[in-house]
């Protein structure tokens, strides 16, 4: 389990990430999954989005913004399930054990103090390219 946030702060969402097939073949789709577990009284903003990036020269790209449940209630991200965010595996690659490396950003508040900060998590993921 990952944890992001602030110095001092990165208890406050606790955050857990992995990749949704540990075994592709080259030009399959997976995801990434992402999932956010505020402490009482934190919630993590769904406007600016959930937003991934990966290293440049990597075997995937990703396909489209990630697919992020709303609690249209409240507006803020329904940390109940994941966040996704789909990607496919370019379709030269060639097979072997990668590591997906990149960033997770997220912005989460307080309800009770109203401040708000923006979290950047490190993504390293692995798996493997089957032929």
């Amino acid at each position: 389990m990952a944890h992001a946030g602030v110095p001092g702060d990165h208890a406050l969402v606790k955050t857990e990430i992995s990749v949704s097939r540990n075994v592709l073949r080259p030009g399959e789709r997976g995801d990434i999954v992402l999932h956010l577990d505020p402490s009482d009284g934190i919630h993590v903003n769904a406007r600016p989005p959930v937003t991934f990036a990966v290293a440049p020269g990597g075997i995937v790209i990703l396909d489209s913004l990630a697919e992020q449940p709303i609690d249209v209630r409240h507006g803020y991200l329904a940390t109940s399930h994941p966040v996704r965010q789909p990607f496919h595996v370019l379709p030269d690659t060639r097979p072997g054990e990668y590591t997906l490396r990149g960033t997770c950003t997220y912005f989460y508040c307080s309800d009770n103090e109203g401040w708000c900060r923006k979290a950047s998590l490190p993504i390293e993921l692995t798996f493997t390219i089957m032929k």
